[in-house]
């Protein structure tokens, strides 16, 4: 039979998760905030880009390179952010409805709370780490976004 102590240890395991999801939200917009910057630089500066490739010589594959792998990093963030369906607790009238007359002993009552924390909190995990997958993905896409800009504007600039 379950203990008080027990639960709260579930109970923290759920918490644990739930601040997950609020960290992994922030990093999320945060990385829309720069991606979308980046790309909105580079739309509505395609006539400049445009100019300074005729210019100065730049590789055209690698401002399209570029393009492409940032606007594969939003998109990774955009999947990253999209709707998750978290598990909650326990549905109180469910609950209720599951012990009908019977009175429950708290044993029993934590015991089942335990399980529903159990199966809520690996649900809710499985949720996060396929939101983590995307935002490593959109982090790389980034980078590696960026490292293509820095490449065509030091090549132009050596050429």
């Amino acid at each position: 039979m379950a203990t008080a102590k027990q639960y709260d240890i579930f109970k923290s395991l759920y918490d644990e998760e739930a601040d997950r999801y609020t960290k992994l939200a922030t990093r999320a917009q945060f990385y829309l905030s720069i991606i979308t910057l980046y790309v909105a630089a580079f739309a509505f500066k395609f006539e400049d880009l445009r100019r300074f490739i005729e210019a100065f010589g730049a590789s055209r594959y690698l401002a399209v390179s570029t393009a492409i792998v940032l606007v594969l990093a939003l998109l990774a963030t955009l999947m990253a952010t999209q709707i998750r369906a978290y598990e909650g607790i326990a549905d109180p009238e469910e609950i209720i409805r599951r012990f009908g007359n019977a009175e429950p002993t708290d044993a029993d009552f934590l015991d089942a709370r335990i399980a529903d924390l159990a199966v809520a909190t690996n649900r809710n995990g499985a949720i996060n780490d396929r939101v983590a997958h995307w935002l490593v993905a959109a982090s790389w896409l980034l980078v590696g976004g960026v490292l293509l800009h820095l490449l065509m504007l030091t090549l132009a600039w050596l050429g």
